[in-house]
């Protein structure tokens, strides 16, 4: 898994429109203030969560792994239904992952894809 957090400098004008000002591939992470602190714990803690770091979910995620390779293996199916199942997969689990970042995005707003 990799992922980057980037810095959105952001302005509001007076009717709240926000303006993209620039995007940061390096943010700062000091806290120079209380409050500067309390927000960029909270950002920590709910990226660390929507991440999912943690060791038993890797360990979980291997272990399907070789239980699929397996019975890929010891089944004879045809590379079309192959094909269907992994679709099938993919979409059960777009789902699943869409309604986990739905429980656990904390104080984040998704923001893409957009919803139509």
């Amino acid at each position: 898994m990799c992922f980057e957090l980037l810095g959105f400098d952001i302005l509001l004008d007076s009717k709240y429109k926000p303006l993209l000002l620039e995007v940061n591939h390096a943010p700062s992470f000091a806290t120079h203030s209380p409050l500067d602190l309390h927000i960029k714990e909270g950002l920590f803690k709910d990226l660390f969560n929507i991440v999912g770091m943690s060791t038993d979910k890797k360990k979980e995620i291997i272990r399907r792994q070789m239980e699929s390779k397996q019975k890929a293996m010891m089944s004879k199916i045809t590379l079309k239904q192959k094909n269907a199942l992994k679709k099938q997969e993919a979409t059960e689990f777009a789902a699943k992952q869409n309604k986990w970042e739905a429980e656990n995005q904390g104080d984040f707003e998704k923001i893409f894809p957009l919803a139509i």
